[in-house]
């Protein structure tokens, strides 16, 4: 790691995300990523969407397009107007500032390098896209087009098929998901995750009552306060359709507790047991689950939280984006 910090302590970046915000529940753990870029870079500059609670570095420097000073209120007018004023703002900011970075990482959110990439690539910016989810959108061809590299979770993260596609793992933070000893109790089954249908929260719920559980629903809450809630957790329930390699059942494998998941990827987890997206199919894995009391095995939950230290460390991501960076030139 100190020769990574070495190669690259001269590197300005720029990073593009949609929220600094250690409070917000999806995004939440992107204050972390920074914070490890800052470690190991001369200089950042972000541009976020909207800006909340945070703590980063003197060398980090953030700018808000303004999002979370204006309320949505209004109709489609209205909402024309402000986004025309947040790609002002961003224009504005990415070429006032263009001294003060040489590479870009923009943060699933490809419709920036939509806007700036073709400039960015004139300016002679190495310019890197993070890319998790199974959507293929026009936006994302043109954004995979104007960028140098592309990052990703797993191999079905990020489906454009590319020779600029390197896939990296998840970012956890370990530090902020210790291992827990086995709880104890009823068993207690959560799942967490925005109410849409890729979700397939339905399902879950109509799973965990056949199997005679009851299913609590975590979906909007802090980032920091998931690891305490992990900590007391049996069984972890994911059946996400999009495909791509989500970070809440990665959290919990970290913290040691057992995963019934949808995604063949993830099953290949120790810790992880894969079942078919039906409610029949998740009830029976919930059944076994239950009387095998799995959560109670020592050895599975370090051997749970051991891949995902091999595998999606934040502290191996961090270091291995910055020497693919250092690649191109």
């Amino acid at each position: 790691m100190g020769e990574a910090l070495a190669r690259n302590t001269h590197m300005k970046l720029l990073v593009v995300t949609q929220t600094i915000d250690l409070d917000d529940p999806v995004l939440g753990f992107f204050h972390r990523w920074v914070e490890e870029l800052a470690k190991r870079l001369e200089h950042i500059e972000v541009i976020c969407l909207s800006l909340g609670r945070h703590a980063l570095p003197a060398n980090v420097r953030v700018h808000s397009l303004g999002k979370e000073t204006n309320h949505q209120q209004g109709g489609m007018i209205y909402h024309t107007i402000r986004q025309l004023r947040y790609a002002a703002r961003f224009g504005w900011l990415m070429w006032s500032e263009r001294s003060r970075y040489d590479s870009v990482l923009v943060h699933m959110n490809p419709e920036y390098i939509v806007l700036a990439g073709w400039l960015w690539r004139l300016l002679d910016k190495s310019v890197g896209l993070w890319y998790t989810h199974g959507t293929v959108s026009l936006r994302l061809r043109i954004a995979v087009f104007f960028s140098n590299v592309v990052f990703t979770a797993s191999e079905g993260s990020m489906r454009v098929v590319t020779a600029k596609k390197r896939v990296m793992g998840h970012g956890i933070d370990l530090a902020q998901f210790p291992l827990a000893p086995p709880p104890v109790g009823e068993p207690k089954l959560i799942t967490i995750g925005r109410a849409s249908r890729v979700k397939r929260l339905g399902l879950l719920q109509t799973a965990a009552a056949t199997a005679g559980q009851k299913l609590t629903v975590i979906e909007s809450i802090p980032h920091a306060e998931i690891p305490a809630i992990l900590a007391s957790t049996h069984l972890f329930l994911h059946a996400s359709a999009t495909g791509s390699l989500d970070k809440a059942p990665l959290e919990a494998l970290a913290t040691g507790v057992p995963v019934i998941t949808t995604n063949r990827e993830l099953a290949k987890a120790p810790g992880a047991t894969f079942a078919e997206p039906t409610a029949e199919a998740f009830a029976e894995a919930i059944r076994g689950a239950v009387e095998k009391r799995v959560w109670a095995d020592t050895a599975r939950r370090e051997a749970a939280r051991g891949w995902v230290e091999r595998n999606h460390d934040l502290t191996h991501l961090i270091p291995a984006i910055l020497t693919s960076y250092e690649n191109l030139a």
